[in-house]
């Protein structure tokens, strides 16, 4: 007896996780350089939010209202209200975003959902800006009673923050501490930061410790403040989020937000590094003009090039980096502001690129190259011409068709055609403006002429214009008789396709084949002889197509007509095999019978014959297919004899009967009454169908062949009813393989179409139950082949019941559908009673294991694992 104890305790775990940071890469460009200038070491904090105006530049248009503005690094959109606006050369020639208070609110917000510093504990906020305005408003107090610039408030009631600026031009920083909880408030000590110049401002929290840094000035630091992760709210850009709002107006140029507290040396930095990139000015790039000539490739300008006339206010170097090719031609640009340029072919006229000018920084503004290509003298160029006309025909062609049409003129000059060869047969008229006519004169073949180009300024080399005279061919369709299963070849051009074609010139004709046939296969070679072989048994009309040429015209499709007349095809005869028991008799109907699986091609009635008589039985063989075989006395083995199939004109090739005289030629060798997963199957009610739905498992039942040959299930049966023998029939065309196994599912669906179950097993009309009843195999008449007495033993859940080889019952612990069945058991042992309810509990004690069946072991672990005859603790006494 098996027992898999269960664990005392469980032990419950609490896995913690912080909200994720959210990135999304985007392509780098030349306005990340102050980013990338930044020191790569690890910060205290990651930034999780980076909002920066130059990135909305290409998107946005100069002086366009901003109604998303999307951070670059987690890809957090801010939605803007009011009137935000993008400057693209707001501060130090960089993009900032504009904010008027004068005719409303402008601002953007951020939701409390993507708010980066929701429930953050350290944090950091670096904004850049500017602003020139009188109209600040707030005193000492709360942050939140001062023009907002970042903010995320709640009038201090809640775990809220915030950066503003006063009256006095000072900015303020403050958290609130919750409900109850006085906000506090730090001020920078610089005042009149309204000075219209550029000011970047920090604020980090490391715990209970605020720090406010403004440009390159000692930080104003307060200790003692909250220390609780911030509250889950709304984050404003350009005024403040709770109370009276008070929008801010000036320039926001920036805004970077850090998930940690950067320290002094981190944060001065950062507010370099944005100093340096607003503070300095862009470069301006100077427009270029340069001349140049057509197809000279190798126009190159030397440094400083683009750059010569371009200005840095700073006085810093500047490079050039291309932007965009000319429309014709190509440009290799260098850093130092030199470049080569290679025009297009035959272009003249103007074209140019565009180029962006940096300095240690970069720029926004591009330059502008213009080349002018100034033209040069190109020849024309003649090009060969191809005609074609009908002997009896005089070929007139426009000069809209001439042989002037398709010669290259670069620079567009006026053209005549000058005649340079004339034709050798027939009669030409070639005219200046490439027009021509031709009369062939009853000539058959190619003529030629060849002309020269004037251009105005110089004739060019000659081309030739060909004349091709032809007459296509006439094709005639192919009529075609063969019989049936027999190929048709034809040898001879003259027995071909092209036989009765005609080409009025005499030219040599060649067939291609088009559409080949629908009911066989043809091989057509070009001189018209074919090979055709018909589908095999078919007989009817064909047909095939082909195209046929003389060399130079084609016509067609001609279509060639195929009959093949019928023949008589003997039957065909497939082998039969039967088994019956020793000393008894087999008498098998004709639905069971030897031509149930014989077919004709003309779908003749069949009668059968017997023309080898068995040679250990005495065999009775009817017209209709039945027959009746007793074997002799004590005999066991494979008995064979031989019948034909008559159509009623010819008689098939002789066909095999093999029938096994054997005591035990199958049986069942396994069943489960109790199936939980051990096999599954959906099912669908036709095969239309899709298998959707339930996901089943049957009982099943397992059969196997002792014969060393594939044992013909058709007409035989399933059932669990004595009463009842021919309960479920197997279907026509079922086979148990030669010393091999079928299992059937006793589903109660009555399935037998495999196409219909998922996996393509076969559905009995009943079920088993696993309290115990009579289970057999019967013969086509019903006599019992196998079954397992008046009733086999009550069953169990997960375990089967069959014979091993030597014909004993046993139960198998592990079931085997489909293959031979391993190590069985003569019974099953009652379940295992335990002195304990399962429970948990939090001190030892003592389990009583026991059974009711004698002479039984139990065997237990604790561990988890389930315990084998060989594995776990054989349990004695508590």
């Amino acid at each position: 007896m098996n027992y898999k104890r269960r664990s005392v305790f469980q032990q419950l775990r609490r896995s913690f996780s912080s909200q994720p940071t959210r990135a999304k890469r985007r392509k780098r460009t030349q306005l990340d350089v102050c980013e990338s200038l930044e020191a790569r070491s690890l910060l205290a904090g990651d930034l999780v939010g980076h909002w920066r105006a130059a990135d909305l530049v290409g998107t946005v248009a100069e002086g366009a209202a901003v109604t998303a503005w999307v951070d670059n690094v987690s890809g957090i959109s801010a939605s803007g209200f009011g009137t935000p606006t993008l400057s693209e050369t707001g501060l130090g020639g960089r993009p900032t975003l504009l904010f008027d208070s004068s005719d409303g609110d402008d601002y953007l917000t951020v939701t409390s959902n993507d708010n980066p510093l929701t429930n953050a504990d350290d944090f950091s906020v670096v904004v850049a800006f500017s602003t020139d305005s009188d109209g600040l408003v707030g005193g000492n107090g709360n942050w939140f009673e001062n023009t907002g610039l970042i903010d995320s408030n709640s009038n201090g009631f809640g775990t809220d923050w915030g950066l503003s600026i006063n009256a006095n031009g000072q900015v303020s920083a403050g958290m609130g501490g919750g409900l109850g909880v006085a906000p506090q408030t730090i001020y920078s000590q610089a005042a009149q930061l309204n000075d219209g110049q550029l000011h970047v401002v920090a604020v980090t929290r490391a715990g209970g410790t605020m720090s406010v840094y403004v440009d390159d000035l000692a930080p104003v630091v307060q200790t003692g403040m909250s220390t609780q992760p911030r509250g889950r709210l709304d984050l404003t850009i350009g005024r403040l989020l709770g109370g009276t709002k008070l929008p801010f107006t000036g320039k926001l140029a920036e805004l970077r937000v850090f998930n940690g507290a950067l320290d002094g040396t981190e944060t001065a930095n950062v507010v370099d590094t944005l100093q340096s990139y607003y503070g300095n000015s862009a470069p301006v790039p100077a427009d270029d003009s340069y001349t140049t000539d057509e197809d000279n490739t190798f126009f190159l300008i030397s440094a400083p090039g683009v750059l010569g006339n371009d200005v840095d206010a700073d006085g810093d170097t500047l490079t050039a980096q291309l932007v965009d090719q000319p429309a014709h031609g190509k440009v290799s640009l260098q850093s130092t502001g030199g470049f080569l340029f290679t025009p297009e072919k035959d272009f003249n006229g103007e074209t140019s690129f565009t180029y962006r000018a940096f300095d240690f920084r970069g720029s926004d503004r591009l330059g502008t190259v213009t080349i002018t290509v100034l033209p040069k003298y190109d020849p024309a160029v003649p090009v060969a011409d191809s005609y074609k006309l009908l002997p009896s025909q005089s070929l007139t062609i426009s000069a809209a068709e001439g042989v002037l049409v398709n010669d290259t003129n670069v620079d567009l000059a006026p053209l005549t055609a000058v005649l340079q060869d004339d034709v050798s047969n027939g009669q030409l008229t070639l005219n200046a403006d490439g027009s021509f006519t031709y009369n062939s004169q009853g000539f058959s073949g190619t003529a030629t002429f060849s002309y020269k180009i004037n251009d105005q300024t110089q004739l060019s080399s000659a081309a030739t214009v060909t004349l091709i005279v032809n007459t296509p061919p006439a094709p005639n369709d192919d009529t075609y008789t063969l019989d049936e299963d027999t190929p048709l070849v034809t040898s001879t051009r003259a027995a071909g396709v092209v036989g009765n074609d005609v080409d009025a010139d005499g030219n040599v004709l060649t067939a291609t084949l088009e559409i080949g046939p629908e009911h066989g296969g043809v091989s057509l070679n070009e001189d018209g002889t074919f090979t055709y072989v018909p589908l095999d048994n078919y007989n009817g009309p064909d047909s095939f197509t082909y195209r046929v040429t003389d060399g130079v015209d084609e016509a067609g499709p001609v279509t060639v007509n195929l009959m093949v007349t019928p023949v008589n095809d003997p039957a065909i005869g497939g082998s039969d095999s039967y088994f019956l028991l020793p000393d008894s008799t087999l008498d098998v109907s004709a639905a069971n019978g030897l031509l149930r699986n014989d077919r004709d091609i003309e779908s003749d009635a069949l009668t059968a014959k017997l023309v080898t008589a068995a040679t250990h039985g005495a065999v009775t063989v009817n017209a209709d297919g039945s027959f009746s075989y007793a074997p002799e006395a004590g005999y066991i083995g494979v008995d064979r004899f031989q019948y034909v199939a008559n159509d009623g004109t010819n008689d098939s090739a002789p066909i095999d009967v093999s029938i096994s005289v054997l005591s035990k030629p199958l049986e069942i060798s396994e069943f489960m009454a109790s199936n939980a997963d051990t096999l599954t199957t959906i099912v669908r009610a036709d095969e239309a169908a899709e298998f959707v739905g339930e996901e089943l498992s049957p009982d099943w039942i397992e059969l196997r062949n002792y014969v060393d040959a594939p044992i013909d299930l058709g007409g035989m049966h399933l059932t669990d009813d004595a009463a009842e023998p021919m309960k479920w029939t197997f279907p026509a065309g079922t086979t148990l393989p030669a010393s091999g196994y079928l299992v059937v599912f006793a589903s109660g669906l009555d399935i037998t179409n495999p196409a219909l179950d998922q996996k393509g097993y076969l559905h009995t009309n009943f079920q088993l139950s696993p309290n115990g009843e009579y289970l057999a195999v019967t013969a086509l008449d019903g006599d019992v082949l196998h079954d397992f007495g008046t009733s086999y033993p009550a069953q169990r859940t997960h375990v089967t019941f069959g014979v091993d080889t030597d014909g004993n019952e046993l139960f198998f612990a592990t079931p085997t559908p489909g293959t031979a069945n391993g190590a069985g058991a003569q019974g099953l042992v009652e379940s295992t009673t335990f002195s304990v309810e399962h429970g948990f509990f939090q001190t030892a004690f003592d389990v009583e294991l026991s059974t009711v069946t004698d002479g039984a072991s139990i065997r237990y672990t604790t561990d988890g694992t389930i315990p084998t005859e060989t594995t776990g603790t054989e349990y004695t006494a508590p």
